[in-house]
């Protein structure tokens, strides 16, 4: 696993966070700052289980990957 990198990006308010796999190897997630600490936290916990979970790397059905990284 590449190296993990969080950062605040303004979104549309909707979306809450992201991660986007590099051209490095690195994992990237953008965070929200328009959501409370408590959002943001549990966003970054659902983000990161897409990396453990090898979500960037699998082709498949984003709903069910989805519903892997909400645990």
């Amino acid at each position: 696993m590449g190296d993990v990198f969080v950062r605040f990006l303004g979104m549309p308010e909707g979306v809450k966070g992201v991660v986007r796999l590099d051209d490095e190897g690195d994992y990237n997630i953008y965070l929200n700052p328009a959501h409370s600490h408590n959002v943001l936290k549990k966003t970054l916990d659902h983000e990161v289980r897409h990396i453990t979970h090898g979500h960037l790397e699998m082709d498949g059905a984003v709903d069910e990957m989805e519903v892997d990284a909400d645990g």
